[in-house]
């Protein structure tokens, strides 16, 4: 064997015997970086590609379910959810959502929010709000640069400071907003 040939990686056997699966699925090695799973109709489930920058994988299934039994963390440069039908976040207790740009949400139909109470504030410049047709405000009392103070805010909007892995960006508090002087 000359020393070129030591440098080089070992080439995959093609004709070496593979792992036999249940239910007709088949593992196969088309190149030597490269590990696939392949469903009985020979559509693509599994790879496993092996490049210099790590392993990228790619899962294509009918359903795909993750359970934890502590924290699921998902850390990566970009994140994008395509769903052909609908999304549902819920949770048990809060949700806190944080973004050092701007938040865009669009609505083909309504956007419609509920709460024990919501909370508005522009930190700096104004609160635009257009309206194709009427702008209705209904409540007990609508008050306009009115003597009430801005209550406390429910999350802690203080500012951000660099996150420990683990630690959440919005921390909840529960404390009671300071009434008093109200008169």
């Amino acid at each position: 064997m000359s020393e070129s040939d030591e440098s080089k990686p070992p080439q995959a056997d093609s004709t070496a015997a593979l792992p036999v699966l249940l239910h007709g699925y088949a593992v196969r090695v088309p190149q030597g970086d490269l590990i696939e799973v392949v469903a009985p109709s020979g559509e693509l489930c599994l790879s496993i590609r092996l490049d210099a920058a790590g392993p990228v994988v790619e899962v294509r299934a009918a359903a795909l379910r993750v359970a934890a039994q502590g924290d699921l963390v998902l850390n990566c440069d970009r994140f994008e959810v395509n769903a052909r039908q609908d999304i549902a976040l819920i949770s048990g207790g809060g949700i806190a959502q944080d973004a050092h740009g701007d938040v865009v949400i669009r609505a083909d139909g309504e956007i419609a929010t509920e709460a024990d109470g919501q909370q508005h504030r522009a930190r700096r410049g104004n609160v635009d709000i257009r309206a194709n047709d009427d702008v209705m405000l209904d409540g007990e009392r609508v008050m306009l640069n009115g003597p009430r103070a801005f209550a406390a805010p429910p999350v802690d909007l203080s500012p951000r400071r660099p996150l420990s892995p683990g630690q959440p960006v919005i921390v909840a508090t529960h404390e009671e907003p300071d009434t008093r002087g109200e008169g």
